[in-house]
């Protein structure tokens, strides 16, 4: 169960400086303050850099606190960044969600009791279960650099360094190319623990090449799977843009451009994703590409779920020639958000042949298939333009 809290102190010792700083999806975490001299059950929230945002309340922190010291994990997010506007203070609301870790361990002995009770085939099946189960938890925490849980797994033998490796090359060649960022860095801090220069030497190696890129400079992070995702027309355009096309008919364009402004300054963040969108779009009908990227991204910082948000900037970077390496971290988020939109797995395929071409790597050579197949056999009766294009790049 989820509870939205409105922090409390937002107004001193500099927070309202650091709160103007925050973007909706920027991560946070709260910790317990035990010598805090006003409040023995206090508990204060913090931005990714470790500077206070707020503290719980004081009621819902008595409620928390004993949880808490009892060994209860929770997650917080932020949900809204409240006020700034026309003088007004910023405010923060958060939601706080408990976390069961022990959801996992009950799935586990579930199997093992089914592997006890049932035939050979049922007991196989269990079994196949749990150790795609096992492997979910173990590249769950590879990708979210979770060292402290992953020693323990590999001090167990239940995991290898040569195996993450292993797990490494095999995302670098579907395509995934953030994760393989992240595992990376995750295997580098492993290896220096357990002095193994020789996949020091190659993390290093791989990460300063992903460093080139940027993959330091961190994305906005989807948080809704279902999200409603729009559907391309059979003349690829997208009802998203229908405002513009409607406000170049009728001549209403000063207008339309007064009502995004207007919407840009909105607190739904996902009122303000749109307006940026359209903007952006604006911007590149008329050539000025780098603006309309710009604003393409901050579209994507205030609504990371929207597929066509990702897939049009990826799609711009690429018709500008911005390296493929940094144009496929931006699409895969837009095939991850909506699998059934062809033209995504199309982009990724033009980008892993660009990729592939450019620095001869032919292990991308077969996801570069899937991806090209995907987008053709996912392609309606009606999408005829889109097809033409896929079926020409099968071709070549």
């Amino acid at each position: 169960m989820t509870q939205l809290v409105r922090l409390a102190g937002v107004k001193f010792e500099g927070r309202q400086e650091v709160i103007n700083r925050l973007s909706i999806h920027d991560h946070i975490y709260m910790e317990r303050d035990y010598f805090n001299p006003h409040d023995r059950n206090a508990i204060g929230v913090f931005n990714e850099y470790d500077e206070s945002i707020g503290w719980i309340p004081r009621e819902t922190a008595a409620k928390l606190s004993p949880l808490i010291d009892s060994g209860q994990e929770f997650e917080v997010r932020l949900n809204r960044i409240l006020g700034g506007g026309f003088g007004l203070f910023f405010g923060v609301e958060i939601a706080i969600t408990k976390v069961d870790r022990k959801q996992q361990e009950r799935v586990h002995q579930e199997i093992i009791d089914i592997l006890n009770n049932q035939t050979e085939e049922q007991s196989k099946q269990a079994m196949e279960q749990f150790n795609k189960s096992m492997r979910e938890t173990h590249e769950r925490h590879i990708l979210e650099g979770n060292v402290d849980d992953l020693l323990v797994i590999i001090n167990n033998h239940w995991l290898s360094l040569e195996s993450i490796q292993s797990f490494i090359e095999y995302s670098f060649q579907m395509g995934r190319f953030e994760d393989c960022f992240k595992a990376l860095q995750t295997l580098e801090r492993l290896a220096t623990v357990y002095h193994n220069q020789d996949i020091l030497n190659y993390c290093k190696e791989n990460i300063e090449v992903y460093l080139s890129y940027g993959y330091d400079q961190p994305l906005p992070i989807p948080n809704q799977k279902n999200y409603p995702q729009s559907i391309e027309r059979s003349d690829e355009t997208y009802p998203d843009l229908d405002r513009i096309r409607e406000a170049d008919v009728h001549d209403k364009v000063d207008e339309f451009l007064k009502e995004i402004m207007a919407d840009m300054e909105s607190y739904d963040a996902e009122i303000r994703a749109e307006a940026s969108f359209l903007l952006g779009e604006l911007y590149f009908l008329s050539g000025k590409v780098q603006e309309a990227l710009e604003l393409y991204m901050l579209a994507i910082r205030d609504n990371p779920n929207k597929a066509l948000y990702w897939g049009y900037t990826a799609q711009v970077m690429n018709r500008n020639q911005v390296d493929a390496l940094i144009c496929s971290r931006v699409i895969r988020h837009a095939i991850d958000l909506d699998p059934a939109n062809p033209r995504w797995h199309f982009l990724q395929a033009i980008l892993l042949l660009r990729i592939s071409q450019a620095e001869e790597i032919d292990q991308l050579i077969e996801t570069f298939i899937y991806e090209i197949t995907t987008a053709r056999d996912l392609c309606r009766e009606d999408q005829a333009g889109l097809k033409e294009a896929i079926m020409s790049l099968i071709i070549e």
